[in-house]
């Protein structure tokens, strides 16, 4: 078992997690709780990242975010559950968002500015205007950055052409 240490600046803002495996893992910015969904809507995060997800940060994160623990089949774990499959409607491309997808799926063509600048208004209409965190996980530095409208053209240009996105939907564990 990973034993974790964490040490909090500035409240919530900043954080950073380094586990017996010597794993430093800085989380930048990110904000409190998620929500559930069957509790006012809430629940959903996109992650973007390039590489291979890493389950082990996402996992930190999301203990951090749910710290409050239920007994579920004698075990004590974490009071969230994920949806799967999870979804996210997109008015902008009209389509659902399923789980995971590759950028290739969004953007033809990474030269053509219409083709990103479409996929930053999907990024602004479909996900943060509806208070959806958008979660960057730099996979090589190992942090996650909650990435608000006026970081999106620097995500945009760390992730270069090829990228992934991963939706998810937590809730309350039963």
């Amino acid at each position: 078992m990973i034993k974790e240490e964490i040490a909090w600046n500035d409240g919530l803002s900043e954080w950073v997690s380094t586990s017996s495996i010597n794993e430093i893992t800085k989380f930048v910015n990110i904000n409190s709780s998620f929500g559930y969904r069957s509790s006012f809507g809430g629940g959903r995060v996109v992650f973007i990242y390039s590489d291979q997800i890493n389950d082990h940060l996402i996992k930190v994160l999301l203990e951090s975010r749910y710290e409050d623990k239920v007994e579920l089949d004698g075990d004590l774990i974490h009071n969230y559950s994920e949806y799967d499959p999870s979804y996210l409607k997109s008015s902008v491309y009209n389509t659902d968002i399923e789980d995971e997808c590759w950028s290739g799926e969004f953007i033809d063509d990474f030269e053509d500015t219409n083709h990103i600048q479409k996929f930053k208004e999907f990024l602004l209409k479909d996900v943060l205007e509806k208070e959806i965190p958008i979660i960057f996980i730099n996979t090589h530095l190992n942090y996650l950055y909650q990435i608000k409208s006026e970081d999106i053209n620097f995500m945009m240009n760390m992730l270069e052409n090829d990228f992934n996105i991963y939706v998810r939907e937590y809730d309350i564990a039963e």
